[in-house]
């Protein structure tokens, strides 16, 4: 830079502008007014505001607490008391396929539904040597054995009338 701009530029300072009192208050009284700040408080005098986010905050997660603990606590809406006549405990959410009404004896691995897991269960017992039940007798020849496996094979890959694949 030129050394006569960086004289002038340190000149400036050195200079001292006596500004009445008065004078300041009205220039400041007119900045607070064209701020939209008509308290007449200077920003030292004026406690700092939090954002709204931050004055709900702790109430909105002690809510959304209580909400989680009131919904892992009740998850089935009427508990089992001692007075119920069940003696059992009640499984707060079942599954689909334990709802269903009569299980099936082709059924062997108890889950609900009669599927190919079944057919596996069974070939897969028949092939260790595991002693025979008599309700394993799917198609009712006095004998556990293939066709068995291969009753409940046809059961549970038989498509209904309008069925898609």
């Amino acid at each position: 830079m030129p050394a006569k701009l960086v004289a002038d530029l340190k000149g400036l300072h050195k200079e001292h502008i006596f500004v009445p009192p008065k004078v300041d208050e009205s220039i400041l009284n007119a900045a607070r007014e064209h701020l939209g700040d008509t308290s007449g408080k200077s920003a030292e005098q004026e406690p700092m505001r939090q954002p709204w986010i931050l004055q709900w905050a702790p109430w909105a997660s002690a809510a959304a607490c209580l909400m989680l603990i009131l919904f892992l606590t009740f998850p089935g809406g009427k508990q089992n008391s001692s007075l119920t006549r069940d003696a059992a405990p009640r499984q707060p959410f079942p599954s689909p396929a334990i709802v269903a009404t009569k299980i099936s004896p082709k059924d062997i691995n108890k889950d609900g539904q009669v599927d190919i897991l079944d057919a596996f269960a069974l070939a897969n017992r028949l092939e260790t040597g595991a002693v025979p039940e008599d309700q394993w007798d799917m198609n009712g020849d006095g004998q556990v054995n293939q066709a068995d496996v291969d009753e409940i094979s046809a059961v549970a890959v038989k498509l209904e009338p309008g069925d898609r694949l």
